[in-house]
């Protein structure tokens, strides 16, 4: 058995994805043989692809567009009876995994955080379950094996040379059933996947003007804004600043948490800052006991005396 990275090389986001992708082969499959990236695009001849790689050598899939039945007819010729293929998470992903397995005869397990290879050969995967109050242990089933990886997987840095690419195929297009189509841009994100700091509000807010605080610190450090569920479903929040298992899973070295009660589901999309500090009136609430600074203060005077030390307002006063 082998494993192949999926990817779709059009993507905005490319190289976090291949950072993932590297970052869990890395943790859970050093004990299986790389095989070549598959390299999903809709440009003939630019498959080599970013200045950067995470396997040595990949085949291209061109795709007439990118609708799932197409990308399927393009992948089928490319699996191998015995090997593992891995994708990063999302809806589409994890239904283009689900889809392969059916039609290749083999098995599909989508938000994957860990796998684990026996003595003799045979894999074992976890999961998270239950809005992430718990972990499932599975057997896979048989190969070929495609599986999706959970949100926020540890990333690993690539290596600073093209892929070498061995072959590439053409699959017209498959979705017959498509009479006309409009394509729409896809709105920023704000870079809060990848943002270095990040300043999450919560509940405690207390509306709109309470995130608009937070904007405003996070602008001067240079950040990103993120909101608990309460925050988004109120409308005090766009849904992209979502944080959580059914928003965004963030990763910044630094992470500010005001007014947030530290509920499970925000917390794992927080856990893995670098240094969490958590602002909260209630020094009984949940993430005080998980942050690594815990200021017992209401969000607001905190915040704006943060703000103004950052800023260097009244620095004349204070000499």
């Amino acid at each position: 058995m082998r494993y192949h990275f999926v990817v779709d090389l059009d993507s905005a986001d490319v190289l976090r994805q291949m950072q993932e992708q590297k970052g869990f082969a890395e943790a859970y499959l050093g004990g299986i043989p790389e095989g070549e990236a598959i390299l999903l695009t809709a440009e003939p001849g630019s498959a080599s692809g970013p200045a950067k790689r995470h396997a040595k050598e990949a085949v291209a899939a061109v795709v007439e567009d990118d609708a799932p039945e197409t990308v399927l007819e393009a992948l089928l010729p490319l699996i191998c009876r015995e090997d593992l293929y891995l994708f990063t998470g999302g809806d589409l992903n994890g239904a283009l995994a689900v889809r392969l397995g059916v039609r290749a005869g083999g098995s599909s397990v989508n938000a994957v955080h860990a796998l684990m290879t026996g003595e003799d050969g045979k894999l074992t995967v976890k999961r998270m379950m239950y809005a992430n109050h718990m972990e499932a242990v599975c057997d896979p089933g048989q190969p070929p094996f495609f599986f999706t990886m959970a949100k926020g997987a540890e990333r690993a840095e690539l290596t600073g040379e093209p892929f070498l690419i061995r072959r590439e195929t053409y699959t017209a297009s498959a979705a017959g059933h498509i009479l006309s189509e409009t394509l729409e841009p896809k709105p920023e994100d704000g870079g809060l996947k990848d943002s270095q700091i990040v300043v999450a509000g919560g509940r405690g807010v207390g509306g709109r003007r309470g995130m608009e605080t937070l904007e405003s610190l996070a602008g001067a450090l240079g950040g990103s804004v993120g909101a608990s569920r309460p925050a988004v479903m109120n409308a005090w929040a766009p849904m992209e600043e979502l944080l959580g298992v059914s928003g965004t899973l963030v990763q910044p070295q630094i992470c500010i948490a005001a007014a947030a009660s530290g509920a499970a589901a925000f917390y794992a999309g927080i856990e893995k800052s670098r240094w969490i500090t958590a602002v909260n009136k209630d020094a009984d609430a949940p993430i005080m006991k998980m942050a690594d600074v815990a200021v017992v203060e209401d969000y607001e005077p905190f915040v704006k005396a943060l703000e103004a030390l950052i800023r260097g307002d009244g620095r004349e006063e204070r000499a």
